[in-house]
């Protein structure tokens, strides 16, 4: 966002808007795939090991 392409202080704060919007939905969709892949590698970790620990036993 360089600049504002309205020329109305209200369309303005609406276009201003519009891009915070925008910017948390991508933050939030990013913290989502993090936690999601987090959660799948510890979930993989606690199968190998189990899995380990059955075959030595």
């Amino acid at each position: 966002m360089h600049a504002f392409r309205c020329k109305s202080p209200h369309m303005v704060v609406r276009e201003l808007l519009m891009h915070m919007i925008a910017y948390n939905l991508v933050r939030e969709l990013l913290m989502h795939m993090i936690a999601y892949n987090l959660v799948r590698e510890l979930l993989m970790h606690m199968i190998a090991y189990n899995l380990v620990r059955h075959l030595i036993a």
